[in-house]
Parts: structure tokens; C-alpha cells; sequence
């Protein structure tokens, strides 16, 4: 009787105990529910953001500094609204205008801009002096400081998947890989020589695979490349006698102009006069020449790939540039084409860019002088001129064409149109001087209208 008296007090005991423990856990997570920091939120005005189909008119602000975009959908406005001055956001996600907390307690500013959308919740900015990648509230800081002079130097690969930038501590160039969050130094010397051309002549590939830089010379001849592994740093090929490079969107072919049989274009022309167009193969890591091209013209314009096809123009120069032909080389097949094209007599300044939609080829002609657009059938090998055009500005101005990879934005003398091939958006312009800003996808636009203080915003998918 008395051992059973002895095993119901334990009981009852550990009951006691587990309740009392129980008891304090509740009050603890009760003192950690109470103490919880409640966040703070400021509330704008909402009365005067219209919708109307795919455009959003924003009529809230007294005056604005600044736009610039945050994510692929929200734009940060540094402006005065009522009177206040301060940092806003508005996201087309919600259609909800709001001051940027993350600005709150901040003596300054912080210049933040959008590179890219990683993905539908990572995003990667320049924030000052460093390149940041946010995921929801979370952040990381990549590199604290890329910037050389006044200006970041980095590039992102066309599948997101690596990251190359300019290290101003250590004075080198330094890839990055977002899936395993693994750094690497590109083993050569930086001198200012590249460092003030850095967009033109260091290319990291498509796929983030490799990384082509380019050492000038005084004299053309002397001109080379040397091409280093993303993941290694190390140098697969150096001292090759070429200028221009571009890489094929597979990250197999290194094209490039053989500066041996290369010479500059007297005046300010930013292109070469090539004889011979060469490649490095990375698969079997070995050089070869491309001996179809037309021997009574030479190549006159930078060189652009779509898919396994690279086209560059065909033609001469005297006092003045005289475009006679397109030339095209398709590496699957080994084949090429040549269509005839009549631009004579462009200044020695004029730039050409070029773009693919379906079974057409935009050519961009743009010089002081004026600008046009070519619209070339690959199928039936026509083409349509389009002249007396105004040149686009991403930085704001007036504008008439912008284009990232398969997206499209022009300008007529009344709407901005976005599109990408299968959808269209439109933003209607009622004033003579307004500003744009794109975001870095091109599937999204903001104009801005100086005069009224509205902002129009346009999201496309």
C-alpha cells in the first residue's frame, strides 16, 4: 500500500512539474510576443494612381529627383509629396505607392538600381559602391566595392548564372557563381588600358563559362585576346592576334577579326576594315579561319550571333562608309549566305546594332548625321528602309528605338510601344519632352512627364 502511495506522489509530482514547465514556456514565448518589435508603415495618398488597361498614371507627386527600378516590378521615386520630401516605392504588384522603409533611418540616400531578376525573388542591384543580391528581406553583399573612377564595372552572364566584376581592392577581375556562392580570380593584369574600356573589351560568355579579354595596341597588328575559364581563372589561350570578339550563345565559338590582315578606318569610325574572320573553337581548344567570306569587300561592322548563325556587313570606305552586303556563316551547317543591301555613303561615325525577330533582321544604322532601321527578310532576302529617325536615349530624352535581346521599344510622336513578338503595350506621350526609363528585361518602361510631374508606368509579361 505504502509503494503504491509512493508511485501516485511521483506521479502527480512529474504532472506538477510538467505543467509548471508548460506553464513557463507559454509565459516566455508570451514575454517574446509582447517585446516583438511591431514594424512601422507611413501611408501615401492613394486617390490619384490611375489604371487603364496595362498602363498605370501616377499624379501623386509635387516633384521628382529620381526613378529608377528596384525589381522587375517596383520602381524607387525620390521626390516631394505634399510638401514632404522623401524615397518612395510603387510596385505593380499591388498598385500600392508607400515610403521606402528601408530608407527610414538613413542620414543620405543609398543609390540603388536594378541589374537583374535572378529569379521571381532574388534580384540584383548596385547599391552605392557594391553589388548587393536581396531575396525577399533578406540580402548579401557580393562585393563591397567594384567601381573604378566614378563607374562599377561588372557584368552579369545572359542565363543569370554568373557574375563578373572589377575588384578594386586587389586591382583584378573576379568571377562569381550564384548557385554555390563561389568566388574566382581571373589570373592576368588589369592596366587602365582595359579598365577604360572595360564593356568593350572584357566579354564574359553567354553562359558564364568563360571570359574574353581583349589588349590594345598602338599599332593594329599587335592587338590580341587572351580567354580564361570562369570556374578555374586560368588561361586557356593568350597572345592570339584578333579584335572583336564575340561569343556564340552556347559558349562553343569565339569569333574574331585576324588584326593581321586588319586596318583601321581613317576618322572616328569605331569598326575595323577585315580582310578574314577567325574563331577559337573551346571544344577542341584550337583556332580556325572562316575562308567564305567575299573577296572583293571587306567586313565593316561589329559581328552578331543568332543561334548558331553570326552575320556581320560587307563593304569598303574611302571618304565615306558604302554598306554592299550582309554576310552570314551558320556554324551547324558550314554554310553561308550573302544578301545585297545599298546604304552608300554614311559617315565614318555610324554604329550598327543589330536584332532578330522570327524570320527578321533589324539593323540599326545610327550616325550624327541621321538614323535609320532596316528591316531585312532572311526568308526572300528583301528589305525595307526606314529613315529620318531620332535617336533613342535610355537616360532619359526623346527616343525612337531600344531593344534587349528579343524585346522592343519605339517611339512614335505620340506612344512608346513595348513588345516582345507576342504582346504589345502601349504608353500614350501628350507632351513634346518626357523621360524614360527601361527596366534591365525591357519588360517593363516608366516615363516620366516633366511638366505635370506624372509618372506612367507599363508592365508587359
Amino acid at each position: 500500500m505504502n509503494k503504491k502511495r509512493i508511485i501516485l506522489q511521483v506521479v502527480i509530482v512529474s504532472l506538477c512539474l510538467a505543467m509548471v514547465f508548460k506553464a513557463y514556456r507559454l509565459m516566455m514565448t508570451e514575454d517574446i510576443h509582447v517585446i516583438e518589435k511591431i514594424p512601422v508603415t507611413y501611408d501615401v495618398p492613394q486617390e490619384e494612381i490611375l489604371t487603364s488597361g496595362q498602363e498605370t498614371i501616377i499624379k501623386s507627386f509635387d516633384h521628382v529627383s529620381d526613378i529608377s527600378w528596384i525589381s522587375d516590378t517596383a520602381i524607387l521615386i525620390n521626390g516631394v509629396i505634399d510638401g514632404q520630401t522623401g524615397n518612395f516605392v510603387f510596385d505593380s504588384k499591388d498598385q500600392v505607392l508607400k515610403r521606402y522603409e528601408d530608407q527610414v533611418n538613413r542620414d543620405e540616400p543609398v543609390d540603388e538600381h536594378l541589374i537583374s531578376m535572378l529569379d521571381e525573388e532574388t534580384s540584383l542591384l548596385v547599391e552605392g559602391q557594391a553589388l548587393i543580391m536581396k531575396r525577399g528581406t533578406d540580402s548579401q553583399v557580393i562585393i563591397e566595392n567594384m567601381t573604378y573612377g566614378d563607374q562599377g564595372l561588372y557584368q552579369l552572364s545572359e542565363d543569370k548564372s554568373r557574375l563578373l566584376f572589377y575588384y578594386t581592392k586587389k586591382n583584378n577581375l573576379v568571377t562569381y557563381y550564384f548557385e554555390n556562392d563561389f568566388y574566382r580570380t581571373v589570373y592576368t593584369d588589369v592596366p587602365s588600358s582595359i579598365l577604360d574600356d572595360f564593356y568593350s573589351l572584357v566579354k564574359l560568355s553567354p553562359l558564364g563559362g568563360y571570359v574574353a579579354i581583349e589588349h590594345p595596341s598602338e599599332d593594329l597588328a599587335g592587338a590580341t585576346f587572351s580567354l580564361h575559364g570562369a570556374n578555374s581563372g586560368r588561361v586557356y589561350a593568350r597572345d592570339v592576334h584578333g579584335i572583336d570578339v564575340s561569343w556564340s550563345k552556347d559558349d562553343k565559338y569565339l569569333t574574331y577579326f585576324y588584326t593581321m590582315e586588319s586596318q583601321e578606318i581613317d576618322g572616328e569610325s569605331a569598326y575595323i576594315n577585315s580582310r578574314r574572320m577567325a574563331y577559337y573553337d573551346i571544344t577542341r581548344k584550337a583556332i580556325k579561319f572562316i575562308d567564305s567570306t567575299p573577296a572583293d569587300f571587306s567586313m565593316i561592322s561589329n559581328t552578331y550571333w543568332d543561334g548558331s548563325r553570326v552575320s556581320v556587313l560587307m563593304g569598303d570606305s574611302d571618304d565615306r562608309l558604302h554598306v554592299n552586303g550582309l554576310w552570314q556563316y551558320d556554324f551547324a551547317s558550314g554554310s553561308y549566305i550573302e544578301i545585297p543591301l545599298d546604304l552608300k555613303d554614311l559617315s565614318k561615325s555610324t554604329r550598327f546594332e543589330f536584332i532578330s525577330a522570327d524570320d527578321m533582321l533589324y539593323l540599326l544604322v545610327v550616325s550624327e548625321e541621321d538614323s535609320r532601321i532596316i528591316r531585312l527578310n532572311m526568308v526572300s532576302h528583301e528589305y525595307d528602309v526606314f529613315e529620318n529617325l531620332s535617336l533613342f536615349s535610355v537616360e532619359g530624352q526623346e527616343g525612337y528605338f531600344y531593344h534587349n535581346n528579343a524585346r522592343l521599344l519605339t517611339f512614335n510622336a505620340s506612344q512608346l510601344t513595348l513588345s516582345h513578338g507576342k504582346e504589345e503595350g502601349y504608353v500614350y506621350i501628350e507632351q513634346d519632352v518626357f523621360e524614360v526609363f527601361p527596366n534591365p528585361d525591357l519588360n517593363g518602361i516608366v516615363v516620366y512627364l516633366p511638366h505635370n510631374n506624372i509618372i506612367k508606368l507599363l508592365k508587359i509579361d
